[in-house]
């Protein structure tokens, strides 16, 4: 019998983390102009959350993209630790930590009364994830140099 071989699985590209900060900064434009829509122009009752949420499709929108935050910030982190470069992982980081807190923020504040320090809250973290996908985006060049190629050595080209 003859013992197929396979080829090596290429190594995923740096690249696979950094596009995630594409949609990350789409998507926070678009949790931006929620937030504002809400705030402005919604008014959130008081009540259980499902009668809350039942009656504000704009809430329930910005909620979803709350999680879809969470959820690329996650993999980010995941996928940060295949590479050497910190700014990756504390971009990764950063951005997961402040959405969770973000979404932490807007649940106090929806459910909790409408208080003035989560609001704050849910501003300054959304701060958080912005930094955190511009530091996922980062320059490329020094990203791709820290990055050994198959087949060379592992040493940093200046």
């Amino acid at each position: 019998m003859t013992a197929s071989v396979r080829p090596a699985a290429a190594a995923p590209s740096i690249r696979s983390v950094r596009i995630l900060a594409l949609p990350m900064v789409i998507l926070l434009a678009v949790e931006f102009l929620l937030g504002m829509a809400l705030n402005l122009f919604v008014a959130v009752g008081n009540g259980s959350a499902v009668a809350v949420l039942s009656s504000n499709p704009v809430l329930v929108a910005h909620i979803v993209v709350a999680l879809l935050l969470i959820g690329l910030s996650g993999r980010a982190v995941v996928g940060s630790f295949r590479y050497p470069v910190r700014s990756l992982r504390v971009g990764a980081a950063l951005a997961l930590v402040s959405s969770v807190a973000a979404t932490l923020a807007g649940s106090s504040f929806t459910f909790g009364g409408q208080n003035d320090g989560a609001s704050y809250g849910m501003s300054v973290a959304f701060l958080g994830v912005l930094i955190g996908a511009f530091l996922l985006l980062g320059p490329v060049e020094m990203a791709e140099a820290a990055t050994p190629l198959p087949g060379r050595s592992e040493e940093v080209r200046s």
